[in-house]
């Protein structure tokens, strides 16, 4: 796994993103959603799991626990952005206060990520790679908040790209079947 373009040895066990402190992101499978053919690893999962680690970190602090999402797509796909929406509630379930937009148009990314941070939203999660240059563009604006998207190879000061290396866990599992 990649997260802000520093690779993850060992899966889904502890990132370090530059100059700041490691967030353990360890998942048991059972806790993962798992939906007609979609992975059981998560980039929700995991982006739930950083956001958690988030309250310790500087800046953060007074954001912790209001987590918003942007979705390509509907929530009821049943794929990707279901299982994206899955994670979001488990962060509810948790007691965080959560919000999201499906269907997010190209057009409409810059300003639903600036409105969620002017909410005092952070992280605001784009969950697929497509949101990486709307964070780009935002981060540097809201410099307290953090912009996590998934599927993406970059990122800045408070903007985080995670990528799953996908053909690793793919290994194990062919190796299993």
């Amino acid at each position: 796994m990649l997260v802000a373009g520093h690779a993850i040895r060992g899966g889904l066990s502890a990132a370090k993103v530059p100059g700041e402190c490691a967030a353990g992101i360890g998942l048991p499978a059972a806790e993962a959603p798992q939906l007609d053919g979609v992975s059981n690893v998560s980039f929700v999962a995991v982006a739930g799991a950083l956001a958690l680690g988030f309250s310790g970190w500087n800046g953060a602090s007074a954001q912790a626990g209001k987590v918003a999402m942007l979705l390509p797509g509907s929530i009821n796909d049943q794929s990707w952005n279901a299982a994206g929406y899955a994670g979001l509630q488990k962060l509810k379930d948790q007691g965080m206060e959560v919000a999201y937009s499906e269907n997010v148009q190209a057009a409409d990314h810059i300003e639903a990520m600036k409105d969620y941070a002017r909410r005092g939203f952070s992280p605001v999660i784009g969950h697929s790679g497509r949101f990486l240059s709307a964070a780009q563009r935002v981060g540097p604006e809201f410099e307290k908040t953090y912009f996590l998207v998934g599927s993406g190879s970059g990122g800045a000061k408070n903007v985080i790209s995670v990528d799953l290396a996908n053909e690793q866990f793919g290994y194990l599992v062919g190796v299993l079947a």
